[in-house]
């Protein structure tokens, strides 16, 4: 429902107790205090899960950039979507997503674009939404935990969450017990009190269904967490990526970091190989044959991976095509 401030003459502004948009509960709830804030920041929002409302904003800060960032999920297309009854609650996104995808992939985008249309949805929209969703099925740990709707967890504590319980894509339908697991002061950030909205958030019915919603729709959240324990397969190596293997660049690379690798965007003397996927920069590659830079490509992945205990699925990265090693172009 927004921030309780004072009123612009300084009089005091009393915080709704009940929503305008359902009439259920309102929650009241005060950040730790700030510099710029001495005395903390009161929030307000809606207590029912089913709130329109409350679903309409948070399906909204799912999809920004911040958090997910799935093209065409804004504000206008989330109220259609809740209003028409297509979406109740964030697992049921992704179920629309399902049914819909397949009306997409069945008959083409010019059709299902024009069926959207003809229902008063906006069709490229709704094609640029499912395109979207799939994308954020692997996303990071990180950003799913924000994308929840878990209290108190913001960007940064999400990351330290996801990191402290080791979070893996197969978590995804039991994460309420996960995060039961954690103590008071075992993560910063997270008190008693913290805590104990996390709980109840946890043990809420509806959550544990949105999970195993979520899980049964393919969501498989990336793991985040950095190898550390024994040698990294990769220390030691300066990697430029080229082309598309799968997951966007950014992805890529962390992954690499995580195994201890430096990621390089030109090319170099300082490079000690290249990982190229469809569509590689011919330029890059013949500088690559110049400075006899190794050039690898999908099967070395695998193999680094394996090295690691890790597969390509586990890091969203099945359905990656196959990649010929031996790039005639060099």
């Amino acid at each position: 429902l927004g921030v309780v401030e004072d009123a612009p003459d300084g009089s005091p502004v009393t915080a709704p107790t009940v929503c305008p948009i359902c009439g259920g509960p309102v929650h009241l709830e005060t950040s730790d205090p700030s510099k710029e804030n001495p005395e903390g920041v009161t929030s307000a929002y809606c207590d029912n899960y089913y709130c329109p409302g409350r679903l309409v904003s948070h399906l909204t800060y799912v999809g920004a950039r911040s958090c997910l960032d799935i093209d065409g999920l804004g504000d206008v297309l989330a109220e259609q979507l809740v209003k028409g009854g297509l979406v109740y609650s964030l697992g049921s996104l992704w179920e629309w997503v399902e049914i819909a995808g397949q009306g997409l992939d069945q008959h083409g985008e010019d059709a299902f674009r024009d069926a959207c249309n003809g229902e008063g949805y906006p069709g490229a929209q709704c094609i640029s939404l499912i395109k979207g969703c799939r994308k954020a099925k692997t996303a990071g740990w990180d950003s799913w935990l924000m994308a929840l709707g878990i209290p108190g967890l913001a960007k940064e504590l999400s990351k330290s969450v996801a990191a402290h319980l080791a979070l893996k894509p197969d978590d995804l339908p039991r994460l309420h017990e996960r995060l039961l697991e954690i103590a008071p002061k075992q993560v910063e950030g997270l008190g008693v009190e913290r805590l104990k909205e996390i709980g109840k958030w946890a043990m809420n019915p509806q959550t544990i269904e949105d999970l195993q919603t979520l899980y049964a729709c393919g969501v498989r959240p990336e793991c985040t967490v950095v190898i550390k324990e024994g040698p990294q397969p990769l220390a030691g190596e300066v990697i430029l990526v080229t082309g598309d293997l799968g997951p966007d660049r950014d992805r890529l690379r962390k992954m690499l970091e995580d195994l201890g690798a430096v990621t390089k965007t030109s090319v170099s003397s300082k490079l000690t190989l290249i990982l190229a996927g469809e569509g590689a920069g011919g330029s890059k590659l013949q500088k690559a044959e110049q400075l006899k830079i190794r050039v690898e490509g999908r099967e070395w992945l695998v193999r680094v991976f394996e090295s690691a205990g890790l597969t390509l699925e586990s890091r969203g990265m099945d359905n990656i095509p196959d990649i010929d090693n031996g790039f005639d172009a060099l």
